[in-house]
């Protein structure tokens, strides 16, 4: 048989040639072997057809197929679509409502799976796709994760805003270089959780319920730079929990509930670089709380309740470039002078009441200041003068009542200066000569006093900018006098003023004096603007110290006379336009007096009067000079605060001009109710930092203009329905839920919510004078459309600190003097193209800490004026276009 197959092979193997075949077989063959070609032609295109993408029947309904990906946007489905390829790499899902997965089993060669925004609970299916390298499952509703452990070659994974507590399954995703567990129902971090997580580099735990973290949990985390633990409960820092992260360079850990920092406990984090603890507990910084961060380039500290930063503490911060202790306790500024490196400062709403002359000493890069929303009301001269880069700085709301000559002498380079919002009557002339570059000043809502001294101050203004308009578009006005209340700075003329240059109505006196005895001499002059006087003697300017002072009534008064203070004393009274001088000698221990009269308009010796008449004019004099002393003691004694029995016990009262404003001051005395006897007809009550809970007697004040309730137990507030002539109202840190009674308050201008339970906001569009709203840190989840529709005035919007995931197109429409806008720290996913359409004098806005991952291109477009925008940690950003 062998032998036959072999015979059979070698036949076959003869060329065609060597046989002979009648012509009818040779005609069969060829056409037998033309339908073979024909045949294997139709075979070759089937093949090579199959082997191309599909683009019609075999990508699934509603979706878009390419290369080996499908996608699936907002579709509406409730379950895998059919006819997905088994060898599709990359599947998104997005935007859908499926909730069952276990389909996906077979698609075992996935390496990219985007199932984001579904209602998808189990997903025990996935264990089969090992070759996931991507996987997203935000916002659904997943309990368990165990089956991810077989995904070991997951580089990136998204569980956040899910139901997850336990992760310990996540150990063993040895590839996994970022992490998304945030917005989940986590309470603790045992040790091992991270066991073998070593390329991993981002970790997102926040908003979760955080607790307890095991010491050693972060160990074996080598290639971790960023942490994130914001918005959860911590309470305790251990001093060795940060120990292994040696390449951390950012870590988050705001809105917990940390009491103190320890001495040492950042010490094993030599990279880190951002540092943010805002929204805490803490009440001091020790001196080796930051021990060895020689790296760190921001700290963020606000909203805790830091009273005092030990000197030392911030030593070591040899590169920190943006320091923010915002919204705290703090009243000394003198331990921030070693941060030679630092660009921006916030120490805006803390309890600094004076800027000393070196607060600033060595801040020589600093470049924005922010002091807005403190106590202060007075900067020594020469504070600001080694700020020599600095372009911002914010000195609005505070109590700043006079500005020195040279305040800002020194600021070549400063071009915003806010000064609104503050109890400024009087500006010098000359005050803003030194600032080349200012382009921005607020003034506006200062008590400002109308007349030669700010007619001078405008035109030198227009005089030193002639391009810029520097007062811009919220131009100052007059306060006073009466009849020219609310007329713009721009608009005053000289015909509105009659200016005249010094008179001296009260001139030094010659005195005789001992050793040891204390020297006075008056000197009081008039004239418009108002003469500013100086001393000299012996025609050199007296050099002012503890000994030789000054008094606001311009007395001169030397303590403890020396023979050396014996001399010729001149009163100088002078304005812009013309100077009056008046001199006297003073004679120590028995020392010739004579009265110099240079500079009178008739010296005495000309004069030849009878000796009669000499008696009456010295008696003349005299009255004056006692009725003048009596009046300036009567207007003294109505400015110290008032102790009597008219003034509610534990509190302090001031009475200003003879009893017409009465301000009452209960602040931090443990009150549990509102104290008897406050005057009816008082302009100002500061009840903050007490245990009050009930204000139904307030409701009879109704002439009070600024009320202060924060820090205490609120809960109902309808009272406040009658104090309709508020301007300013302060409820922060309260427990109130309900603000429908504050729709009355239309003369609100500045209005403080912060730190409440509030839902509702739309009463408030009734508000129109407002101009500062804060409603940080309440539970308002949706802003409507109308919430703001009057508030035309409103400039800064404070809405940071919410639950905040919806907002609804146009709400912002209406705020059309809306400069500032702070939507941080909320739950925003989307924003909307006309989002911020009209905001044309919107220059701040910050989106920072929320959940937005797409922009649409132009979204910004309409904010001509923006110059500080914010959106750091907002996941995965990145800006789309809505088209595709």
């Amino acid at each position: 048989m062998q032998q036959q197959v072999g015979l059979y092979r070698q036949c076959v193997l003869r060329p065609v040639r060597a046989m002979t075949r009648p012509k009818h077989q040779d005609d069969a063959t060829a056409a037998v072997l033309r339908r073979t070609r024909m045949m294997l032609l139709l075979l070759l295109l089937m093949f090579s057809l199959s082997s191309f993408p599909s683009v019609t029947a075999e990508c699934p309904g509603g979706c878009t197929c390419y290369d080996e990906a499908v996608e699936c946007y907002d579709q509406k489905l409730n379950r895998i679509p059919d006819n997905i390829l088994p060898a599709t790499k990359t599947l998104i899902l997005i935007n859908n409502e499926i909730s069952d997965i276990e389909s996906l089993a077979y698609l075992r060669e996935l390496q990219f799976l985007n199932l984001d925004n579904n209602k998808i609970r189990d997903i025990e299916s996935l264990a089969n796709l090992t070759q996931l390298a991507i996987l997203y499952l935000y916002r659904n509703n997943i309990m368990d994760i165990k089956s991810l452990a077989h995904l070991t070659k997951l580089e990136t994974l998204d569980l956040s805003y899910n139901e997850i507590m336990d992760i310990e399954s996540l150990a063993h995703l040895t590839e996994l270089e970022t992490l998304d567990l945030s917005n989940n129902n986590i309470s603790e971090l045992k040790h091992g959780a991270f066991a073998n997580l070593s390329k991993l580099q981002s970790l997102f735990l926040y908003t979760n319920k955080i607790e307890n973290i095991e010491t050693g949990v972060f160990n074996n985390l080598t290639s971790l730079e960023s942490l994130s633990l914001h918005d959860n409960s911590i309470h305790n820092l251990d001093s060795e929990i940060f120990k292994g992260l040696t390449r951390l360079e950012k870590l988050t850990l705001s809105n917990n509930n940390i009491t103190e920092v320890k001495n040492r406990v950042f010490s094993n984090l030599p990279k880190l670089q951002i540092l943010d603890l805002q929204n805490n507990k803490i009440s001091g910084i020790e001196r080796e709380s930051f021990t060895y961060l020689t790296k760190l380039e921001t700290l963020i500290l606000s909203n805790n309740n830091i009273s005092e930063v030990q000197n030392g503490a911030f030593a070591n911060f040899s590169k920190l470039q943006s320091l923010d202790l915002s919204y705290n306790f703090i009243m000394d500024i003198e331990s921030l002078s070693h941060l030679t490196e630092l660009e921006t400062l916030n120490l805006s709403n803390n309890n600094i009441s004076e800027v000393k002359n070196g607060a600033f000493t060595n801040l020589w890069k600093l470049q924005a200041l922010f002091l807005s929303g403190n106590k202060i009301d007075n900067i020594e001269t020469g504070a600001f003068n080694n700020l020599t880069s600095l372009r911002a700085l914010f000195l609005d709301y505070n109590n700043i009542h006079k500005i020195d000559l040279d305040m800002f002498k020194g600021l070549k380079k400063l071009n915003r200066l806010f000064l609104d919002h503050n109890m400024i009557r009087n500006i010098p002339p000359g005050t803003f000569d030194s600032l080349a570059s200012l382009s921005v000043l607020q003034l506006d809502n200062n008590p400002l006093t109308c007349d030669c001294n700010i007619l001078l101050f405008v035109n030198v203004l227009k005089k030193n900018y002639p391009q810029r308009d520097v007062l811009g578009d919220n131009d100052p006005s007059c306060h006073f006098p009466v009849e020219m209340s609310k007329k713009p700075l721009k608009e005053i003329t000289e015909n509105d003023f009659n200016c005249t240059s010094p008179e001296i109505i009260m001139a030094p006196e010659n005195k005789t004096v001992s050793v040891g005895e204390q020297l006075q001499l008056s000197c009081k002059a008039v004239g418009d603007p108002e003469p500013f006087i100086t001393w000299a003697k012996d025609d050199i300017e007296l050099e002012l110290g503890q000994r030789v002072q000054v008094f606001q009534n311009n007395t001169l008064i030397i303590s403890k006379v020396e023979r050396t203070d014996g001399g010729q004393y001149k009163c100088v009274a002078s304005n812009y336009l013309g100077r009056k001088s008046f001199e006297a000698m003073v004679n120590v221990n028995g020392m010739q007096v004579r009265l110099c009269r240079q500079c009178a308009l008739r010296p005495v010796r000309a004069m030849t009067v009878p000796m009669h008449q000499d008696a009456a004019t010295a008696i003349f004099r005299r009255t004056m000079v006692l009725l003048l002393l009596l009046l300036m003691f009567f207007f003294s004694l109505s400015s110290f605060p008032s102790v009597t029995a008219e003034c509610p016990g534990k509190c302090k009262c001031k009475v200003e001009f003879a009893f017409e404003i009465i301000n009452v001051y209960c602040s931090h005395q443990e009150l549990d109710r509102i104290p008897d006897r406050i005057p009816p007809a008082i302009k100002l009550l500061d009840l903050s930092y007490n245990e009050i809970r009930d204000i139904e007697s307030l409701a009879h004040l109704t002439k009070l203009e600024s009320l202060d309730l924060s820090h205490n137990e609120i809960r109902d507030i309808e009272s406040l329905a009658h104090l309709t002539g508020l301007q300013s109202l302060d409820l922060s840190y309260n427990e109130i839920r309900d603000i429908e009674s504050l729709a009355h308050l239309t003369e609100l201008q500045l209005l403080y919510l912060r730190y409440n339970e509030i839902r509702d906001i739309e009463s408030l569009a009734h508000l129109t004078e407002i101009q500062l709203l804060m409603l940080s840190n309440n539970n308002i989840s949706e802003v409507k459309n109308g919430a703001f529709a009057n508030l035309s005035k409103l400039q800064t919007l404070l809405l940071n600190g919410n639950k905040i995931e919806n907002i609804e197109t146009g709400v912002f429409n209406n705020l059309t003097s809306l400069e500032s806008l702070f939507l941080h720290e909320n739950n925003i996913h989307k924003l909307d193209l006309e989002m911020f359409k009209g905001l044309t004098k919107l220059n701040r806005l910050f989106l920072d800490h929320n959940m937005i991952r797409n922009i649409p291109p132009g979204t910004f477009d309409s904010l001509t004026s923006l110059s500080l925008f914010e959106t750091t940690i907002n996941g995965h950003l990145s800006i789309v276009d809505p088209s595709q």
